[in-house]
């Protein structure tokens, strides 16, 4: 049984799109414990924000934030205080809409921490909760990319709540090596939510 009580998770609902779906706030909850639990962060060590916005609202951050006028399905936001040697906040915003150069859709969103920083020590965190950042999911990208994909509407939102979750914690798929080791861990952490490899499914439609 995956811990529910990992890091405290805040989810605030800006769009009512998401009301239609039920479930939401639920599945990104246990997709972000169960990572949290996968990489070892202790209970009550972090807390992170999740935004549940729309298109227009996303497009908005990309823009002012990446300087592209378009929306994405997920945006992630580290804290700049979450971790020693992070670089400003919003100097380190990076789409993960942009897929692996083999084709596969990474829908990913890379902030780094810092040139040659590796992944923080999160055994070290100490209480209080760090607030590790936000997440920020566009409902109307989500559906469609879940759509077009034929996966369930829950499997693609548990895939980008993990993979903006281990953003914050510093993972990214600059290189190819990084990329590979990220969609690893996201595997494990969506097998472990009983859900299929969505790097798989998306090479096999390639």
């Amino acid at each position: 049984m995956v811990r529910t009580d990992t890091i405290p998770i805040d989810i605030v609902v800006e769009s009512d799109l998401w009301r239609t779906q039920p479930a939401v706030a639920a599945t990104v909850r246990h997709a972000i414990a169960t990572a949290a639990a996968s990489v070892h962060l202790r209970p009550a060590a972090a807390e992170v924000s999740v935004v549940l916005a729309d298109d227009a609202a996303m497009q908005k951050l990309n823009r002012d934030w990446r300087k592209i006028d378009a929306p994405t399905n997920v945006l992630s936001f580290p804290a700049p205080t979450a971790f020693p040697g992070r670089l400003p906040r919003g100097s380190q915003v990076r789409d993960g809409d942009e897929p692996r150069v083999e084709g596969l859709a990474s829908t990913a969103v890379s902030f780094r921490s810092g040139q040659g920083q590796r992944k923080p020590s999160l055994g070290g965190i100490a209480t209080p909760p760090t607030l590790l950042g936000d997440i920020v999911l566009a409902y109307e990208t989500t559906a469609r990319e879940a759509a077009s994909e034929g996966k369930p509407f829950a499997h693609h939102v548990a895939h980008l709540a993990v993979h903006g979750f281990l953003h914050l914690l510093g993972y990214d798929h600059d290189s190819d090596e990084d990329a590979d080791e990220m969609e690893r861990l996201e595997a494990s952490i969506l097998a472990r939510l009983e859900m299929p490899d969505p790097h798989l499914a998306t090479a096999h439609e390639a």
